[in-house]
């Protein structure tokens, strides 16, 4: 797909918006919007959701999976859509497996909330001239911590705040640098425990 949009975009009238049909994955959407699309529609965020897939910025998780039985975590730290305000991953779990259709609502609801929040946010970079940074950096985050789950959740919320050059230190753990003057008071208070808790052993 990727190819096919390199070798099509160009062609196409610059001052007339570019639609990409049926596409995608958030990873599709920012592969898409740096070859030059500017809108999409797509049934992912509303058929996944109603099987309880749900889109995070740290990769998408299965609320069918044994794990989120008891995790009073709500679907993703951080998120302020009205879901993860409210209800847990266990609570929403509870009501997938029992079939209710809350649980599907809910999770649609997230996911469109998620996919809404993230075309704001590649507008600004855009806007701003930052959207590669903002491409690399989401990308990232989203496939690292997917991998390594042995990163704690109250970390996830601080990676957007992490300074670009120092990124790459993930793999080795979260370095002093991470957390620099631009993160927020909350994620100061959290700064020893992030580096004692995610330290790897040598």
């Amino acid at each position: 797909m990727y190819h096919i949009l390199e070798e099509t975009v160009p062609y196409l009238p610059v001052d007339k918006p570019t639609y990409l049909m049926g596409v995608g994955t958030p990873a599709n959407i920012l592969e898409a919007v740096e070859r030059g699309v500017d809108f999409f529609d797509c049934v992912y965020p509303t058929r996944n959701g109603r099987h309880g897939h749900l889109y995070t910025n740290f990769g998408k998780i299965n609320l069918f999976n044994a794990q989120y039985e008891l995790d009073m975590q709500p679907i993703e730290p951080g998120c302020q859509c009205p879901v993860c305000r409210r209800y847990s991953r266990a609570y929403i779990r509870h009501l997938l497996k029992a079939k209710e259709m809350l649980g599907m609502r809910l999770c649609v609801m997230h996911n469109l909330y998620f996919y809404n929040t993230m075309m704001t946010e590649i507008r600004d970079a855009l806007d701003k001239g930052e959207f590669a940074a903002y491409k690399k950096r989401k990308q990232y985050v989203m496939v690292y911590v997917k991998k390594h789950p042995s990163i704690p959740s109250f970390i996830e919320e601080c990676v957007f705040f992490v300074n670009e050059s120092n990124i790459a230190d993930l793999r080795n753990g979260i370095p002093e640098t991470y957390f620099i003057k631009r993160s927020r008071p909350s994620i100061r208070r959290i700064h020893s425990h992030c580096i004692q808790g995610t330290k790897r052993q040598p």
